[in-house]
Parts: structure tokens; sequence; C-alpha cells
């Protein structure tokens, strides 16, 4: 049996997706998932073929990525018409009940193609009223359509790093509740805003004071110079103010509530960040301070790459299953960075190790 699994095999044609940049790029992406399903499935035996392949079509399913592998698919196709796709459809079901497991995948495509012939997916051209009949998918139509999946891909890519970057901003502002840094930089005006003006003011105070330790941190003064310098910028500053739909939306202060919405969560409670610790009462015994955890291996800075490996495969690994496409998403581009997108490479002689 091959040495990789149906969720590698996935992974794989991910990164070939999340980095297409033409339609060809696209298409490609899908010969290649057929070409390594070929390759996984040559030696296995027909309930392991099966198996695999209803796994490789579940993982594409959750990332949402069977609608663009089935347009592309549709490519390969050639000008074809709903009746057309039917009896392709048919021709797949009947190869599968003469033990043909290897199709599933193109069952699932096939499918999705005729149920979104002419509604959801906008596949085909309007009805032909000179011959009364419905067009034909075309090669302009499937074109057309991978260039949707790109824009598309690529707004969510925007949308997604921007609330990854507010959510490390709005943890770090508001986290201590009463006494966080949004509230202590608030203090003089205290009406739950910050404006511009007294964000330079806090660095000016900082500055001032000569002061290296609790709100006047170095780390805080930088965090908050960061924040000033993105201001203006429409993927950074513009977005923690409301600049979702474009620059000219956005406000002119950072709210707590903006914060939070642009961090795409509900509520404080939702962002997580921990509430202040109530003063202790006079008389009351010290807190105890925390035992250390025993049994536990010390959190690595590093990973060891394994056979058939990818940034996102790493990224899922070490964020467990229950994490989310934008989760992994997010990690893998800040492994790509801290490893400056270095190619991975097993070597069970020498193992090559990635920063994490």
């Amino acid at each position: 049996m091959s040495n990789h699994n149906a969720r590698e095999t996935v992974d794989h044609v991910s990164q070939a997706l999340d980095g297409a940049k033409n339609e060809g790029e696209q298409a490609k992406a899908l010969d290649k998932l057929q070409e390594e399903i070929r390759q996984d499935t040559k030696d296995m035996n027909p309930a392991e073929q099966k198996a695999y392949m209803a796994q490789v079509t579940k993982e594409l399913e959750a990332r949402n990525q069977l609608p663009i592998l089935a347009v592309a698919f549709a490519g390969q196709l050639g000008d074809i018409n709903k009746g057309e796709l039917n009896g392709e459809l048919r021709a797949v079901n009947r190869a599968e009940r003469g033990g043909d497991n290897t199709k599933q995948l193109e069952k699932a495509m096939l499918q999705y193609l005729v149920n979104n012939y002419d509604s959801g997916a906008n596949l085909v051209e309007a009805k032909n009223e000179e011959w009364g009949t419905d067009s034909k998918i075309s090669r302009a139509d499937v074109s057309a359509r991978l260039s949707q999946f790109r824009m598309d891909r690529d707004e969510q890519h925007r949308k997604e790093a921007n609330q990854v970057n507010a959510e490390r901003n709005a943890r770090t502002l508001l986290d201590g509740g009463d006494k966080s840094l949004f509230n202590f930089i608030d203090r003089n005006s205290n009406d739950g805003r910050l404006t511009k003006k007294e964000l330079q003011d806090y660095l000016n105070d900082a500055r001032s004071s000569g002061s290296d330790s609790g709100h006047f941190s170095r780390t805080k003064q930088q965090f908050v110079e960061n924040i000033l310098k993105d201001w203006d910028n429409r993927e950074s500053g513009k977005w923690m103010r409301g600049g979702f739909n474009g620059d000219d939306s956005a406000g002119e202060v950072l709210t707590k509530d903006g914060l939070v919405k642009a961090s795409g969560k509900k509520s404080e409670a939702e962002l997580g960040v921990k509430p202040s610790e109530p003063a202790p009462k006079q008389g009351d015994p010290a807190p105890r301070p925390a035992e250390p955890k025993s049994g536990l291996p010390p959190k690595s800075s590093e990973m060891e790459v394994q056979k058939g490996d990818s940034y996102w495969s790493i990224s899922r690994r070490i964020l467990g299953d229950k994490a989310t496409n934008a989760e992994i998403l997010a990690k893998t581009k800040e492994l790509q960075q801290k490893n400056e997108n270095a190619p991975l490479y097993f070597d069970p002689k020498h193992p090559h190790k990635i920063k994490i």
C-alpha cells in the first residue's frame, strides 16, 4: 500500500489550490490529485480503495474544495450539457457497482455539476432562445467560474488574515478586564474609545516616565507603535476600526466592541481575554503559587519533518483535528514565515527539523 494516506493527498491538493494563480494551475491541482489517487490505490484491495476514496471525498467536502475541483473536472470533459452529464454519472455508477471503488470522487464531482448545472454555481450561460435549448458547459463558462473561485479565495484569505491580526491586537488591548491596556490608555477620557492622539500620548508618557514595566513595558510600547504605524493601512488598522468593506467605512477610533467584531468574535468572552483578578482582601491568605505540572515534556520550539509532510499537515498536527481551516491556514503562513518557506524534506538518517 502507498505510504500516503488520504489526508496527506488532500493536503497536497489544498496547497496547490491555495497557491494557484490562474486557471491552468487550478487544473494542474486536479491532475495532481488524480495522479496521487491512482498511485495510492493501485496496490490496495477493493475494501481499502473504498475507505480511502471515501476519506478523500469527505476531506475535500469539509474544506469546501469539491466545487472548484468539479468545475476543473468539467474542463476535462469539454463542452457538455446536463443530459450528457447525467450519462457520465450513470456510467460511473455502473463502474462502481462493478467493483471499481476509485470512482467515488469522480461521482461526487459529476453529482455537483448536475446539481448546480443551472442554479447555485452559475455554471452555464442563459438559455439559448434561438434554439430553445440550454447552453452546454463551455470552456468559457469553466474559465469564468475558476476565476471567480480565485477571487473568492483571495478575499477569504484577506478576511482571515485580518481577523487573525485583529484578534491578536484585541487580546493584547483587552486582556485584564478593568486593568487592561485599553483602559489604561483610556484612563484620562474614560469614554471607551481610543483615538490616534491618545495612543500617541500614551507613548509620550511612557518615554517621559523612564519606566519599562507594567503597562509601560517595552513590549507594550512597541505594540502601540505598531498600531499607530498601521493606523491607515486597510489590511490592518482600518480593519480594526470597522473597515471591513473598504477604507471609507472605517471609523476614527478603536472601541472594545469594534475590536471584538474585527476579530470575528461575538463577545470578549468568546475572544478569551482574562478578566482582572480582584485585589485580595486584608487578612486573606496569600495565594499559593501554581505547582509545576509533572510528567509533561517541555514544549519544543522545533518539530521533526515526517515522510509526506507539508507546512499544512504540520500545522494541522500542531493544532489538532478540531482546528478550523482558517486556523490551519494562519498557522501554515506563520510556519512558512518562520522558516523562510524553506523546502521540506524527509531523511531518516539526518532528521530535518523546522521552527514552530
